[in-house]
């Protein structure tokens, strides 16, 4: 799964999350040394 697929999946579920009234957060961090990004969504 590419990284631009998962920022997109993300992006449906907090767009459906807001319509059913749920709160999402996206939480992006990039980590210098391997170079590689975390995506985290916090949903509640």
């Amino acid at each position: 799964m590419t990284k631009e697929q998962v920022l997109d999946i993300a992006d449906k579920i907090k767009t459906l999350s807001i319509e059913s009234g749920a709160w999402v957060e996206v939480e992006r961090e990039f980590n210098k040394a391997n170079k590689l990004e975390r995506i985290r969504l916090i949903i509640s």
